[in-house]
C-alpha cells in the first residue's frame, strides 16, 4: 500500500470516528441536561414552581429531541453508506484478483461508437434501436 492510498483509508477512517463520537457525544448531553431539569421540575414544591419556564423548557427539550432525531437518521444511514461502500470496494478488489489470478488485466469496457472510415476520418455509428430521444440530443 503506497501513502496515497494509506493516508485516503485513514481520512475514511478518522471520519468515521468522528461522526459517530459527534453522535453519541449529542445523545449523551441530550438524555443528562433533560433528566436533570426534569428531576429539577419534578421535585420542586408546587408553589416554587414557575409554569412558563417549565413550558418553556418542554417545548426547548422537544425541538432538541426532532433535531435529535434527525442526528439520529442521519448517522444511520452514514453507517450504511460506509458499509455498502466498503462491500463494493470489496467486490471489485475479489474480482480484480480472480483477473490477476486467469492472467488477464482489467480493462474499462471502450464504447464502439466511433470508428474511423476508409478516409481516415471519425464517423459515428447510429444504432437504430436507440432512443429517439438521445438521438435528438446530439
Amino acid at each position: 500500500m503506497n501513502e496515497a492510498d494509506y493516508k485516503a483509508i485513514r481520512k475514511r477512517v478518522e471520519r468515521i470516528y468522528e461522526m459517530r463520537s459527534e453522535y453519541f457525544s449529542h445523545l449523551i448531553s441530550f438524555v443528562v441536561l433533560n433528566g436533570l431539569v426534569l428531576l429539577a421540575i419534578n421535585n420542586t414544591d408546587e408553589v416554587a414552581r414557575n409554569y412558563f419556564f417549565i413550558n418553556v423548557w418542554y417545548f426547548i427539550a422537544a425541538m432538541w429531541g426532532v433535531g435529535m432525531a434527525i442526528h439520529t437518521v442521519q448517522y444511520f444511514l452514514g453507517m450504511a453508506k460506509e458499509k455498502a461502500i466498503q462491500k463494493a470496494i470489496e467486490r471489485e478488489h475479489e474480482y480484480r484478483m480472480a483477473l490477476a489470478a486467469k492472467g488477464q488485466v482489467y480493462e474499462k469496457p471502450k464504447r464502439d461508437r466511433l470508428v474511423l472510415n476508409d478516409d481516415g476520418e471519425i464517423e459515428e455509428i447510429i444504432d437504430e434501436d436507440e432512443p429517439e430521444r438521445i438521438r435528438m440530443r446530439r
